[in-house]
C-alpha cells in the first residue's frame, strides 16, 4: 500500500514536528515550581522529546541501513552483470581429452591370459632397448620413452601392441574391456552435492560425449615397464589405454544452461564414464562390470577451448551407476579450474 520511501519519511517528518511541538510546549509552560520540582507538563515535554528524538534516531538509522541495502543490492547487480557478459564471452566451444594412462588389471585371468599370448610379439624389441638403456634417446622402433613419468631410479617405457595383435571385436569380455571408443562426461555446478552426485540423484547440468578414431583409441593399446638402468630388467608390466577423444560442438551437448562457460567450471564436479557401457548376456555382462571397475585412470587431460588441466589418479574417486556401470568423479579448482587440484583427503573434496 505504502513504498518503504513514503513511511520513511512520514516517519521523519513526525520525529521533527514532534520534536518542535514538545519544544514549544516547553517553553509555553512552566518547566518547574517554585520548590524546584518538574512540573507535570515539564515532564510532558521532556517525554515528548524523548520520543520525538528516539522516533527521529530510528528513523536516520532505518534509512542508513537502506542506503547500505541498495548500495549492496546495487553492487550485486553489478557484479552479477560482469558474470554474465563474462559467460557470453567465454563460453564452451571445444572440449577434447586425452586419456594418458587407463590401467587394465592385468591379474585378471581373460587379460592375463591375453598378455601372455602376445607378450613375445614385443619382447625383441624391449630387448633392443635394454642393450641400450642408457641411450633414451634410441629406443627400439616399437618403443616409446615415457619421459613425463620418468623416476630417478626406473626408466618407465610403453610399447604399443600393433593392431594386428588387438582381440577381434566378437562382444566378449576381453574384447569390450580393451575396446574404449567414447568417453561420457557429466558435469554439475560447484553448488551440487557430492552425495546427490554419487547417489544418482542428481541431474548433470551439461552432458558430453567425446570419441576416439576408430574401436580403439588413435594410441590404442600400450604395456608399460619399468627398467632398472643399470640391469635393464623389467621390474613390473602393466596394461594400458590411452588416446585422445574429440567430438561434435556445443549444438550436440545437452545443457540446463547453468554450464555453459569458462567460469561455471570453477568448482565444477566432472564425472566420467567410458563405452562400451555392457556387453552380451547377463553374466558376462556382470564379469565385464566387475572388471573395468577395477580399471585405474591414473592420467588424464582435459582440455577446454585453448586451455587444459592434468589430472592424475589422487584427484578421482571411483563410483558405481544404478546399472554397475562404474565411473570416475573429480573436482575441478574453486579459484581456477584449469589449475592441478590438491589430492583429494575426503570423497566430499
Amino acid at each position: 500500500m505504502f513504498d518503504q520511501d513514503f513511511i520513511l519519511i512520514a516517519v521523519k517528518v513526525l520525529g521533527t514536528g514532534l520534536a518542535g511541538f514538545f519544544g514549544l510546549y516547553g517553553i509555553l509552560h512552566d518547566f518547574r515550581d517554585e520548590t524546584g520540582r518538574v512540573t507535570r507538563a515539564g515532564r510532558i515535554a521532556i517525554m515528548g522529546l524523548g520520543a520525538s528524538i528516539l522516533l527521529t534516531g530510528l528513523a536516520e538509522t532505518w534509512d542508513g541501513l537502506s542506503a547500505r541495502s541498495e548500495s549492496r543490492a546495487a553492487t550485486e547487480r553489478i557484479e552479477r552483470a560482469i558474470t554474465e557478459i563474462d559467460r557470453s564471452l567465454r563460453q564452451i566451444e571445444d572440449v577434447q581429452v586425452f586419456v594418458a594412462d587407463l590401467a587394465v588389471p592385468l591379474e585378471a585371468p581373460e587379460v592375463a591370459a591375453y598378455f601372455a599370448t602376445v607378450k613375445g610379439s614385443f619382447e625383441p624389441e624391449i630387448e633392443l632397448f635394454r642393450t641400450g638403456v642408457a641411450t633414451l634417446d634410441a629406443p627400439g622402433p616399437a618403443v616409446l620413452v615415457r619421459s613425463l613419468t620418468r623416476s630417478f631410479d626406473k626408466v618407465p617405457i610403453s610399447v604399443r601392441i600393433p593392431p594386428r595383435l588387438l582381440p577381434d571385436d566378437d562382444g566378449s569380455v576381453l574384447a569390450g574391456l580393451l575396446s574404449v571408443v567414447a568417453v561420457h562426461m557429466h558435469i554439475y555446478t560447484a553448488n551440487t552435492a557430492y552425495e546427490a552426485i554419487v547417489a544418482g540423484d542428481a541431474r548433470p547440468d551439461l552432458d558430453i560425449t567425446l570419441y576416439g578414431d576408430g574401436r580403439f583409441f588413435d594410441t590404442p593399446l600400450n604395456v608399460y615397464y619399468e627398467l632398472d638402468p643399470e640391469s635393464g630388467d623389467a621390474d613390473s608390466a602393466r596394461l594400458s589405454i590411452s588416446g585422445r577423444l574429440t567430438g561434435p560442438g556445443p549444438s550436440d551437448w545437452t545443457s540446463n544452461g547453468k554450464v555453459i562457460s569458462i567460469p561455471d567450471l570453477r568448482g565444477a564436479w566432472i564425472a566420467l564414464s567410458f563405452s562400451p557401457v555392457g556387453i552380451g548376456g547377463s553374466v558376462e555382462n556382470t564379469r565385464f562390470l566387475d572388471l573395468r571397475a577395477q580399471m585405474t585412470l591414473k592420467a588424464l587431460n582435459l582440455q577446454v577451448n585453448a586451455r587444459d588441466v592434468w589430472l592424475e589418479s589422487t584427484h578421482f574417486s571411483q563410483h558405481r551407476d544404478a546399472q554397475q556401470e562404474p565411473f570416475w568423479l573429480t573436482r575441478l579448482g574453486a579459484d581456477d579450474p584449469f589449475a592441478t587440484p590438491e589430492p583429494r583427503q575426503s570423497p566430499e573434496q
